[in-house]
């Protein structure tokens, strides 16, 4: 909180964006929840666009390549890397290279409809081990940008969460590597928001819009191939990825669940000695606890009541 703080004060036109790990299922360390409870100033008022990733969906996305061991936190790194490099390649590269240009404004201009619900998910495909018998097997555009949109390709909740069934306000693809074409771009908008064949009037999408919103998304393309993060990872290098950004409501699944393990513990002030003895007021949980409930309610109600009910 101090950080992003220090960083309004001085670069006041600037926007934040920050990737914020958030915690799992499985927790590693029992007072995570207070610890993610404590950004929420940071999170929800400092931060322009906050980017979750879950320890627990990263890990099952690289275990999937290391023949049943654990995978390293290096792969993890590694992962988090390309999603950070898709982001800002447009800053890195120069534009002649790019045949579809969005810059990071550009980016939060058509993702954040509203400044609070502004909690965006990630996905990122194709995950292909450092073999070169799959590192050379290139995919379609078509066929890149649907396994960024499976569920197994989330970095937020994974499989465990359906994203289909919440409802989307904004989406952006960033291409890098082989180039696709025009008509590529353009099919695979209308497929992720129309269905197969894009048809707006009978057509169903990957996703569920918003009334408001346009459920074709922002695509931006960059020839540059990306590069292989560090030596002794697990992925490849394919030759097109593609990384995908979505403002949807079933981000505060998640957040629900960690603020119910937060709920269980201060209603008992369990560990709060340890943040209290550090000279954190206790008060910051409970104006936490508020903040949190709060932007929660903002998504139930863009969602609808309904479907949070019927989940729990």
């Amino acid at each position: 909180n101090t950080l992003v703080g220090r960083l309004l004060v001085e670069f006041t036109h600037v926007k934040i964006i920050d990737l914020a790990l958030i915690p799992s299922k499985q927790m590693t360390c029992t007072v995570e929840a207070y610890n993610f409870a404590l950004c929420s100033r940071s999170l929800i008022e400092e931060v322009d666009m906050p980017i979750l990733f879950q320890n627990e969906a990263l890990y099952n996305m690289c275990n999937r390549l290391t023949d049943g061991k654990q995978a390293s936190l290096r792969d993890v790194n590694a992962l988090i890397a390309q999603v950070a490099g898709h982001l800002t390649h447009s800053h890195r590269f120069t534009r002649p290279m790019q045949p579809s240009h969005a810059t990071i404004r550009d980016l939060l201009t058509h993702l954040l409809p509203y400044p609070r619900l502004h909690f965006i998910t990630p996905s990122f495909a194709p995950v292909q081990p450092i073999d070169e018998r799959y590192s050379c097997t290139p995919l379609t555009a078509m066929e890149t940008c649907m396994a960024a949109a499976d569920h197994n390709s989330w970095l937020v909740g994974g499989s465990e969460y359906n994203y289909d069934k919440h409802r989307l306000a904004s989406a952006a693809i960033m291409f890098r590597g082989d180039v696709p074409t025009l008509w590529d771009i353009t099919t695979t908008k209308l497929t992720l928001a129309f269905g197969k064949g894009g048809n707006m009037k009978t057509g169903k999408g990957v996703w569920r819009a918003m009334d408001f919103a346009d459920p074709r998304p922002l695509i931006a393309v960059n020839s540059w191939r990306p590069s292989k993060i560090g030596d002794g990872t697990l992925f490849g290098r394919p030759p097109r990825t593609a990384c995908l950004l979505a403002n949807q409501t079933g981000v505060g699944k998640p957040i629900d669940k960690i603020m119910h393990a937060f709920d269980l513990m201060y209603a008992k002030r369990g560990f709060v000695h340890w943040y209290v003895g550090d000279g954190r007021p206790e008060g910051v949980f409970g104006e936490a606890r508020e903040d949190w409930a709060a932007s929660l309610m903002d998504y139930r109600e863009v969602e609808g009541m309904e479907y949070w009910e019927d989940e729990e």
